[in-house]
């Protein structure tokens, strides 16, 4: 396909190099990262690594979570703000921060590219109408726990080099291949498998 090559910066999708550290492994790919608005979304991101990939358990947001949100003094400026810190302040109240604590540091990991997976240094906002109305410039720099582990990530493929190189990373792809090689979900006698 020479849409999805296109993306990757080669003429078909099937060649993408094996050096091509923009989109090592399968979360740096546009399907992972696809989103059919005209903007990233940090937050489904960051949901979506937590989940399936660390195996975490993150709730939705509650009615109250939501109320709290909505209530909250947040009016996005995309003149003056990327989407990750208009992410990070639309998600600032300490009702939503018992879950974004841990959402918006691995979601904005994956702001280095686009809406459709294309490497990028420059977040570029658009109206709803598709008008481009704003450049900002992508900065990756936050903590996150992976596992025990404490780590600063400054990128896609630092955070995707960490979870590879921890236990929950593994650990997570394990209870996986088990769930689909067995049929089941695992249980307690099940550890040593």
């Amino acid at each position: 396909n020479q849409t999805l090559g296109s993306i990757y910066g080669v003429s078909k999708s099937g060649e993408v190099a094996m050096n091509d550290e923009a989109h090592m492994g399968i979360l740096l790919r546009s399907p992972v990262l696809a989103n059919p608005t005209n903007r990233t979304h940090p937050i489904l991101r960051g949901v979506f690594t937590l989940r399936r990939i660390l195996c975490n358990e993150v709730p939705g947001p509650s009615p109250k979570d939501l109320a709290d949100r909505n209530g909250a003094p947040f009016v996005p400026d995309p003149f003056h703000d990327s989407t990750a810190i208009m992410t990070a302040k639309q998600t600032s109240a300490q009702s939503c921060m018992k879950c974004h604590y841990a959402i918006n540091p691995i979601g904005f990991a994956f702001e280095g590219y686009d809406n459709v997976g294309r490497s990028r240094t420059i977040d570029k906002i658009f109206d709803s109408e598709g008008r481009f109305i704003a450049n900002h410039d992508v900065k990756i720099n936050s903590y996150t726990n992976i596992g025990l582990k404490s780590v600063q990530v400054t990128s896609g493929l630092q955070l995707i080099n960490e979870i590879a190189n921890s236990d929950v990373g593994p650990a997570c792809m394990t209870r996986h291949m088990f769930r689909f090689y067995q049929f089941r979900r695992e249980a307690y006698t099940d550890a040593c498998a």
